[in-house]
């Protein structure tokens, strides 16, 4: 907040992290870079110009320059963009009997840092919530992706194992990746997961699904930024 305040923008210097623990490899930025027909050192930059962050890769290589150049002819879409927060929001709320209790509620939001996941949060509920409120805690929770099904009052906590192969050794890898599920109860959870997961081309498998005590998730709204564009066009 205080950045914009004064004009003044973050850059993210070194967002590549020299390929520390295996990024370019990561099957989730694989999958969306086959998506797009572009490298994962390409989705990287894209998150960061979508995000309106300026950043620096240094490189000698000619190759290397035109592959960190070529990231203007498409856009992420929300799914590839999305980076949660869990808020925590304590509120007094009325009971059946017209009493007054003090509860502790999680929510889930889409926000570039802790600050703005807070502001967002505060946006969000203060038309819900009678009284007084406190955002009592703001956490990163890495969740890859979010299904949606407006039928569904209950959200699940879906993890499972992407399973790869090592070209080189031809040992069988599995990374667990979270997933969080809209759905009516435990038995849809299932099947709203597997919807979603029918055009993966990785082989998986599912490790655990925990219904959770989250009450809404609040995605970015990314028209915004859209509009910024066609605006300076």
């Amino acid at each position: 907040e205080i950045m914009n305040k004064w004009g003044v923008a973050h850059q993210s210097w070194g967002p590549l992290s020299e390929g520390l623990d295996n990024l370019f490899e990561n099957p989730i930025l694989l999958e969306i870079a086959e998506k797009y027909d572009k490298s994962t050192v390409q989705i990287i930059l894209r998150w960061l110009v979508d995000r309106d962050i300026p950043f620096s890769c240094r490189s000698v290589k000619t190759e290397r320059m035109e592959e960190n150049i070529d990231i203007f002819d498409f856009k992420l879409n929300k799914k590839d963009m999305a980076s949660w927060f869990e808020c925590k929001v304590s509120h007094h709320k009325i009971l059946e009997n017209g009493l007054q209790k003090k509860v502790t509620d999680p929510f889930i939001v889409d926000a570039l840092t802790f600050t703005e996941a807070e502001a967002r949060i505060i946006e969000e509920v203060a038309p819900y919530v009678t009284g007084t409120f406190d955002v009592t805690a703001v956490k990163k929770v890495k969740i890859a992706e979010v299904f949606y099904d407006e039928t569904g009052d209950k959200w699940f906590y879906v993890k499972y194992n992407m399973i790869t192969v090592d070209e080189k050794t031809a040992v069988e890898k599995k990374q667990s990746i979270l997933t969080l599920v809209q759905a009516s109860e435990f038995q849809k959870a299932i099947d709203n997961f597997m919807e979603n997961m029918k055009s993966t081309m990785v082989d998986f498998e599912i490790a655990s699904v925990v219904e959770t005590n989250i009450l809404d998730v609040y995605p970015m709204d990314y028209s915004k930024g859209a509009n910024k564009e066609e605006n300076a066009e």
